[in-house]
């Protein structure tokens, strides 16, 4: 009897961390981006954005982003931003809808190359509030439908009210 109850604990027991293992505890994403920077004279640019994310529970991550986009006007411009903070998702089902707030800094900087100037270059305070949704494909993979943020830097003594989208892929372990 003994035997009995030791064998279906130790059953319970193994399908039970064999189900908890379907959440995934981590993952990384890699997509591209188009960020409008509000006050630029050129004001669409396009990049590149990696998050590395972490789930010490089930529907609450943290994580951590670097991106960098370019003016597409040629004007030798680029911004990077280096964020990290909370993220809530949802996990239920194919579709995964998440919401983050992310702070940290911001890196500007212009070549000169187009206006014959000398370069420039600036760092600031910057903050994005946004989110997106996840299409779940494969339990390692998904793809990120879209991510929408405000984002929010202070070059220069002033405020940049920004709008960035992105989308890509997502691998989850």
């Amino acid at each position: 009897m003994v035997r009995k109850i030791g064998l279906s604990l130790a059953l319970c027991l193994l399908f039970g961390f064999s189900a908890f293992a379907q959440d995934s505890k981590a993952d990384a994403y890699v997509g591209f981006q188009y960020t409008r920077v509000s006050g630029s004279v050129a004001p669409n640019w396009t990049g590149g954005v990696g998050q590395f994310a972490y789930y010490p529970s089930k529907w609450l991550g943290v994580v951590g982003e670097v991106s960098g986009a370019a003016d597409t006007d040629g004007r030798s411009s680029a911004m990077y931003t280096f964020m990290g903070g909370p993220r809530a998702m949802l996990r239920r089902g194919r579709f995964e809808p998440y919401a983050q707030v992310l702070i940290g800094g911001s890196h500007f900087s212009n070549s000169g190359v187009q206006q014959g100037t000398g370069g420039a270059s600036a760092n600031s305070f910057a903050a994005a509030v946004g989110g997106g949704v996840d299409l779940k494909v494969v339990h390692h993979f998904a793809v990120r439908q879209v991510q929408v943020d405000y984002l929010f830097t202070h070059f220069g003594g002033a405020t940049q009210n920004d709008f960035r989208v992105s989308s890509g892929f997502v691998f989850r372990f």
